[in-house]
């Protein structure tokens, strides 16, 4: 991870399925997950971005 850091890069994990794979994840230096642990898919875009720093 500390590498893609160095090169630009901000990685994003995928798969992320259960509350067991965080800590590990975070040890490694990874900031943002995406998976089933966090929200399954969705047909509607539900979330709200206003405030959000993009």
């Amino acid at each position: 991870v500390s590498s893609l850091e160095m090169l630009g890069v901000i990685p994003i994990v995928g798969g992320v399925e259960d509350v067991k794979t965080m800590p590990i994840l975070w040890s490694l230096g990874v900031d943002l997950i995406q998976g089933f642990f966090l929200q399954h898919p969705s047909r509607e875009m539900s979330y709200d971005f206003t405030g959000a720093a993009l």
